[in-house]
C-alpha cells in the first residue's frame, strides 16, 4: 500500500513538470537574449532563414521580376523527436524595426498577406515537419513601389511535446522583398500654361504664342545630366479632339523647331518654352488649334519618359466675342444695383502715376477725401471723381468682390458731357486669370466724340470678377460718377 501511495505520488510530480514545461513555450518570444536549458534534448528552428525576391518597375508602372511571392518551408529539429511536436508559426511586423535597427536598413512592412498551415507537426521519430508552412502576398505587386524594400519576418511561437526548446538563433524566417523603380520624366500639367486667345474678328492675336511655358518634372532626383528633346506631333490631335469632345486644328509641324531641355544631376523638375515661328495672324478658323509638344527622346541614365503624361497641349483658342456701343441701358439686360462688394484696386493714366495714391494727399484730398474713388458706386449725382487730367489716358480695375456669371453689359457715366469719355477698351478676368496676371479683350469701343453714358453692350455673355477699362477721355479730364454691370439674368 505504501509503495502504491509513492509511485502515484511520483506520477503526479512528473505530470506537473509536463504541464510546466508545455505552458513555458508560450514565452516572450521578442526576447532574443533568452536561452532554454540544457535538459531539452530536441530544438526546432527554422533551416531557411531568408527568401529574397525582386520587382523592377519601369517608368510606366510595368511590373518585372516575380510573378506572385509565395514562400514555403517546413521546420526542423536539431535530433529526431521521441514524440510528435507542434510547432506554431505567425507573422511579427514588429520585428521589421528591430531588423532595421540591427542591420541599417529601410524595409518597410508588408500588408495584404495570408498564412497558410501555421501549426506544422513534426512526427515521431523525424528531424522535419511532415507540412509546411505558406506565406503569400495576396496584394498588387504594382502597389510595392518603396525603393527601400519590404519585410515580412515570420517566426516560431510556441511549441508542444516533451524534451524540446525553441533555437533562439534560427527561429525567424525573413521575406525581403527588394525593389527597383526606374525614374520618369512628365509634363507637370498643373504648372504649365499653354492657353492662348485670339480674337480674328477685332484683328488681336496673342504674341505669347511665341513663348509657351511648361513644366518638365521626374518621379525621383535626376542621376546625371539628362538631355530631354520635344517636338511637335500633330498625329496626336484627331485622338485629343475625340477625348475632349471638340474640333481643334492642328498647325504645321513645320512652325515649330524641336526643343531640348537639360535636367541637370540632382534636380526633380525643369521650365522651358516653345516658339511658333508661323504668323499668328493666319490662325484665323474659329474652331482653334492645338498644338501638342510630346517627348520624342531622352539622353540619361536609366530614365524614360511616362507615357501617361509624355505630351503637353498648347491650345490656341479663337473668339469672335466683342463689345458695340447701344443707346440705351435697355439693351443691356438686367441691371445690377447690389454695389456694396466693388472695389478699385487700381487706378492709373497712361504715365503710369497711381492716381489712388495722388489723389489721397494735399490738396487734392482736400476737395477729393480718402476713399474718393468708391463715390462711382454711391447713388446720386453729387459723388463724383477726377480719373485723369492733361488729355492722359485713364486706366482703371474695378473688383466686383467675387465672380460674377452672365455679365451682358457695362455703363460708365461721367458727370458732365465737358469730362466725358470718346472711347474705351473693355478687359475681364476671372479671379484665376487675375492672379496669373492675365486678362481677356472684350474689344473697344470707339465714339469719336463726347459720350457722357458709355452703353457698352457684350456680344455673348461672361464670366468675370475684375473688369479693366483704358479710357479716352473726350477732352482734358474724365470725371467718373456712375458705374454698372448688367447680367442676362
Amino acid at each position: 500500500m505504501k509503495n502504491t501511495i509513492i509511485k502515484k505520488s511520483i506520477y503526479l510530480l512528473f505530470a506537473a513538470l509536463g504541464i510546466g514545461l508545455f505552458t513555458a513555450c508560450n514565452e516572450d518570444i521578442h526576447d532574443f537574449a533568452k536561452k532554454t536549458g540544457s535538459d531539452a534534448a530536441h530544438a526546432v528552428y527554422i533551416a531557411d532563414s531568408v527568401f529574397n525576391y525582386r520587382i523592377s518597375h519601369s517608368a510606366n508602372a510595368e511590373v518585372t521580376g516575380a510573378d506572385t511571392i509565395l514562400i514555403k518551408f517546413p521546420v526542423h529539429s536539431t535530433n529526431a523527436v521521441g514524440n510528435d511536436v507542434t510547432v506554431r508559426l505567425a507573422i511579427d511586423n514588429k520585428l521589421v524595426d528591430v531588423y532595421n535597427v540591427q542591420h541599417g536598413t529601410g524595409y518597410k512592412y508588408i500588408t495584404n498577406c495570408s498564412v497558410s498551415h501555421s501549426t506544422l507537426t513534426i512526427p515521431k521519430g523525424q528531424t522535419q515537419s511532415a507540412d509546411s508552412v505558406a506565406i503569400a502576398y495576396t496584394g498588387k505587386l504594382s502597389a510595392l513601389l518603396d525603393r527601400n524594400g519590404y519585410l515580412l519576418p515570420v517566426k516560431i511561437t510556441s511549441y508542444g511535446g516533451a524534451d524540446v526548446k525553441i533555437d533562439y538563433e534560427e527561429r525567424v524566417a525573413y521575406l525581403k522583398i527588394n525593389v527597383s523603380q526606374q525614374n520618369g520624366v512628365y509634363f507637370n500639367d498643373m504648372e504649365s500654361s499653354g492657353e492662348i486667345t485670339n480674337n480674328p474678328l477685332l484683328g488681336i492675336f496673342d504674341n505669347d504664342f511665341n513663348d509657351i511655358k511648361f513644366k518638365l518634372s521626374s518621379l525621383y532626383e535626376i542621376i546625371g545630366e539628362t538631355k530631354i528633346v520635344l517636338s511637335v506631333n500633330n498625329s496626336l490631335v484627331s485622338d485629343f479632339n475625340s477625348r475632349m469632345g471638340t474640333e481643334y486644328q492642328a498647325v504645321p509641324e513645320s512652325d515649330f523647331e524641336p526643343v531640348e531641355v537639360i535636367f541637370p544631376a540632382g534636380a526633380k523638375s525643369v521650365e522651358g518654352t516653345f516658339s511658333y515661328k508661323g504668323n499668328v495672324s493666319t490662325l484665323t478658323d474659329m474652331r482653334g488649334y492645338v498644338v501638342p509638344l510630346e517627348i520624342t527622346s531622352i539622353t540619361g541614365a536609366d530614365i524614360d519618359k511616362v507615357n501617361a503624361q509624355r505630351v503637353f497641349y498648347a491650345i490656341v483658342f479663337n473668339s469672335d466675342l466683342h463689345s458695340e456701343y447701344v443707346a440705351s441701358e435697355s439693351d443691356l439686360g438686367t441691371k445690377v444695383t447690389d454695389r456694396s462688394k466693388y472695389g478699385i484696386p487700381k487706378l492709373a493714366d497712361s504715365s503710369g502715376r497711381d492716381l489712388l495714391a495722388a489723389w489721397s494727399v494735399p490738396p487734392y484730398s482736400t476737395t477729393f477725401p480718402n476713399g474718393y474713388a468708391n463715390e462711382i458706386f454711391k447713388n446720386g449725382s453729387a459723388g463724383y471723381m477726377i480719373t485723369s487730367m492733361s488729355g492722359r489716358l485713364l486706366d482703371i480695375t474695378i473688383d466686383l468682390g467675387e465672380e460674377v456669371q452672365n455679365i451682358t453689359g457695362i455703363c460708365l457715366s461721367s458727370s458732365t458731357s465737358n469730362n466725358s469719355m470718346k472711347a474705351v477698351d473693355i478687359y475681364y478676368a476671372t479671379e484665376a486669370k487675375y492672379a496669373a496676371g492675365l486678362s481677356s479683350f472684350a474689344g473697344k469701343i470707339e465714339r469719336g466724340g463726347a459720350t457722357q453714358n458709355m452703353y457698352v453692350k457684350i456680344s455673348e455673355p461672361v464670366t468675370a470678377r475684375y473688369l479693366r477699362f483704358s479710357i479716352t477721355p473726350s477732352s482734358a479730364a474724365v470725371r467718373l460718377s456712375q458705374f454698372y454691370i448688367y447680367t442676362g439674368n
